[in-house]
């Protein structure tokens, strides 16, 4: 499969793996074996293997669907997908063989959900049985499932477009209707819309444990390679644009943002740039209130891990600009003052203690 010259470096690294065009990123280590002193107080260094482990099918598949995600997030691509590479009879064929394991049927919703976005297509998935497939999904227990699957679902009834990064989390089985208020999830570095705005691990046994206490609409974003290119302003006009075309900032319903970490100046930067582009001008209008949950408004030190831990957390550019103070303190000037002329009233929650990071 010829990979085309407009992907991302992300899908590119990833596809080429898959396509065994390059070694995977565990091979850059020399040996199989590294060593590693695991701490001050033990001189001994211990002996850890990260040789990767081998790959069964069910991992390939996986593997096999991360790439298709990203490649079919281009239309042209979608099309070839579809007609060149008989890219629908491939998923069927996935859904027969792997149809109990939610992990993988939530990675192939998630294709379907990028087919979905070419009207074209809608009645070729019908045709093909994946309107059957979406349906019963919505009925999983499995929420990134149930929730991809019904974002699908809308994209068909052809009343909005969610887009790439974007989640319809409420409502799930009805006619959306006339709201007055879209309600915007946009989480930090490594969330997730699926795992940020859950409740914590200890309390998964409760009987009430909530995988997923938003009810409305999510971004969800990530710089997975460490060549990512992306900057705060790049992804906020990616993110203004996947909200524009599932009418967020219709002129009859008020928008809340609710952001966590680095979300929070993804916010701050699309409502500056509503503000200097007409075709988001409605994004800023209609901002009624933001909440910011641990937003880094002037930096953040994880911004500035040594080239020691960089294996482990390869900032990516967007960490590396929360470094920049002079950057974020004008963006955080100009929002305070877009938020003092329309009214936008702004809640900051901070956290109580220092987060302990690895040492230098």
């Amino acid at each position: 499969m010829a990979l085309p010259d407009n992907i991302d470096n992300c899908t590119r690294s990833h596809a080429n793996i898959l396509l065994g065009k390059t070694p995977p990123i565990m091979s850059e280590f020399p040996d199989e074996e590294v060593e590693i002193e695991l701490s001050a107080d033990d001189a001994s260094p211990r002996r850890v293997d990260l040789s990767p482990p081998p790959q069964t099918l069910a991992s390939l598949t996986s593997s096999t669907l991360d790439v298709i995600t990203h490649l079919t997030r281009i239309p042209q691509q979608r099309h070839e997908f579809i007609y060149t590479y008989k890219g629908l009879q491939l998923l069927t064929e996935m859904w027969f063989t792997f149809s109990a394991d939610d992990i993988i049927m939530a990675k192939l919703a998630n294709v379907i959900r990028n087919l979905t976005l070419d009207e074209v297509n809608h009645q070729l998935l019908v045709d093909g049985g994946f309107l059957h497939l979406l349906v019963n999904w919505t009925a999983s227990s499995n929420t990134r499932l149930k929730v991809t699957a019904s974002t699908a679902l809308a994209n068909l009834s052809k009343e909005s477009q969610y887009s790439n990064g974007v989640y319809l989390l409420h409502p799930l089985h009805e006619e959306v209707g006339d709201r007055q208020l879209d309600i915007i999830f946009v989480h930090g570095i490594n969330g997730s819309a699926f795992h940020t705005w859950r409740q914590s691990d200890t309390a998964r046994d409760h009987i009430n444990y909530s995988w997923c206490w938003p009810l409305d609409c999510a971004f969800s974003w990530r710089s997975r390679a460490k060549n990512q290119q992306l900057n705060i302003h790049d992804q906020a006009v990616a993110l203004a644009d996947a909200l524009c075309s599932c009418e967020v900032g219709d002129p009859s319903r008020k928008v809340l943002w609710v952001a966590h970490s680095l979300g929070g100046l993804l916010v701050k930067q699309i409502l500056v740039l509503a503000k200097e582009n007409e075709k988001y001008r409605q994004l800023l209008h209609n901002t009624e209130g933001v909440m910011f949950l641990a937003v880094p408004h002037r930096g953040c030190p994880a911004a500035r891990f040594s080239k020691k831990t960089s294996y482990l957390a390869h900032p990516s550019l967007h960490l590396r600009q929360i470094a920049d103070s002079d950057q974020l303190n004008a963006l955080n000037e100009e929002y305070l003052q877009l938020a003092a002329q329309h009214g936008i009233t702004s809640k900051n929650f901070l956290e109580g203690l220092p987060t302990r990071w690895l040492p230098k």
